[in-house]
């Protein structure tokens, strides 16, 4: 009997430590959630510090009880509080620590939040193209989250910010073509302003007023609906710039103070305003103002150098630690594919089930691989047709960026071959008519046929080949 009673308060025992360590890891569940939630708010509220270290201990909280849920979240709150504060090292040693989570790699969403993170931290240490490969891997994550309003606002901020790379290098064909991009997904009124307003910057650098003027029309009725300081004080900056470059400069200056005061509003300073208002005072022959401006801006300019020079110095390791965690992931295919050739070697035979569902875990992986490969060269393929259609200079660069293999062949074959040659075999290559070809380059079908025979002659082709099949084939 005494066996039997002690059996059942062991049983017991048992069970009331079990319901004691669930209720346990429950609480703390709840309580990380608290911390990031709270994180976030601090964020929200521009607390970035308080946000930072309540992230901080919602990732102690998270190693403690090993949830790889929260810490990939708590990683991310704490990276991205990190960033306007211009601690862009430490911010992109947590991203990178989030990316490499379990959990992350399970949630699309989460994934195209921390490229997109990485994005910019890259895009602020001034590696453009290190930038504009990020958000485009966060573009592809994008594609996978089911809600289709997160889904389209997630993609439209990608392109905006890929938009605006393309305008700092000033390729502005490239710029305009993923703003408008941007302004198609967008849904907020806040969002589509930013995207209108950015193709309006464009036209007006671009000097094409009547086509700025189009869009500041549509920029308009979005401003109309739109309640933040920062965006409206953008939109009011470059409506100011399109008023100035018209030669209306009394009323690109009330453009240009309205922004200014937008920007005090939001607890911010923009120097550039500064000096589109010494500019426009000066065309008006108001020298006191223009100086007066010209030398405010010159004092923040400074102010601002000074700033960025400190922010350079201390975030001098983004492109290390980048550089580093791509030959750490390299190593480590390296590792497992010299280990899985060493296993499959000595156990080929006991464990030919184990390599079978092995290999077909390679299969989907590289299923996956190859559905990410194809957005990424749909986007491309996307943005070469439209840049042919529209005659742009930058065509033929950005088509031997997408087509390098190609462009190597025919050099290979006449290495002699013309800038006129190159642009109809590449027309040829995306398969356009000679009808669409010289509507596009604004030239004659004869003038089209001859260029396409002068290439064929060049090319060795007899009357036999049809070129078209030929230069697909190549």
């Amino acid at each position: 009997m005494k066996i039997r009673y002690t059996i059942i308060f062991l049983l017991l025992f048992s069970c009331l430590h079990f319901n004691f360590a669930v209720a346990q890891s429950r609480e703390a569940f709840i309580e990380i959630d608290s911390l990031i939630q709270t994180a976030e708010k601090f964020r929200d509220e521009n607390l970035y510090e308080e946000a930072y270290k309540t992230s901080l201990k919602a990732i102690e909280k998270s190693k403690k009880i090993e949830s790889s849920e929260s810490l990939s979240k708590a990683y991310l709150i704490a990276a991205i509080s990190l960033f306007p504060i211009n601690r862009l090292d430490e911010s992109t040693r947590l991203l990178l620590l989030a990316k490499n989570e379990k959990y992350a790699q399970t949630d699309p969403e989460l994934m195209s939040r921390i490229y997109f993170s990485l994005a910019l931290n890259v895009h602020a240490s001034g590696l453009y193209e290190e930038a504009i490969k990020y958000y485009r891997i966060s573009t592809n994550y994008a594609q996978d989250i089911e809600d289709e309003h997160i889904r389209s606002g997630k993609i439209g901020t990608n392109y905006l910010n890929i938009g605006d790379l393309y305008q700092q290098k000033e390729i502005y064909d490239s710029a305009i073509y993923y703003y408008h991009k941007s302004y198609n997904l967008a849904k907020e009124p806040s969002n589509r302003l930013l995207s209108s307003v950015s193709i309006v910057d464009v036209y007006v650098i671009e000097n094409q007023l009547d086509s700025a003027r189009k869009y500041l029309e549509i920029s308009d009725s979005h401003a109309a609906e739109t309640n933040s300081s920062t965006y409206l004080s953008i939109f009011k900056k470059i409506k100011g710039n399109y008023n100035f470059a018209s030669g209306k400069y009394k009323e690109a200056i009330a453009n240009y103070k309205e922004s200014e005061k937008l920007w005090q509003q939001a607890n911010r300073s923009n120097s550039d305003v500064d000096r589109y208002l010494a500019k426009a005072f000066n065309e008006l022959g108001n020298k006191d103002s223009a100086d007066y401006y010209a030398n405010k801006y010159l004092n923040s300019r400074e102010a601002d150098d000074r700033v960025n020079k400190f922010v350079k110095i201390n975030n001098s390791k983004v492109p290390l630690i980048i550089s580093s965690e791509e030959k750490k992931n390299l190593k480590q295919n390296h590792q497992l594919m010299t280990i899985s050739i060493v296993v499959g070697s000595l156990l080929i035979i006991s464990f030919t089930v184990f390599l079978i569902l092995k290999q077909k875990k390679k299969i989907h992986k590289k299923s996956i691989e190859t559905k990410t490969l194809k957005k990424q060269l749909n986007n491309a393929f996307d943005e070469v047709i439209e840049l042919a259609k529209t005659n742009s200079p930058n065509f033929l660069p950005r088509f031997i960026e997408v087509y390098p293999d190609f462009h190597a062949k025919l050099l290979e074959i006449h290495p002699e071959l013309t800038h006129t040659d190159l642009l109809m075999a590449a027309y040829l290559k995306l398969n356009f008519s000679t009808k669409e070809t010289a509507e596009y380059t604004f030239s004659s079908i004869r003038t089209i046929q001859n260029r396409r025979y002068r290439l064929r002659k060049k090319l060795n082709l007899d009357q036999e080949t049809d070129i078209f099949l030929w230069i697909k084939n190549l």
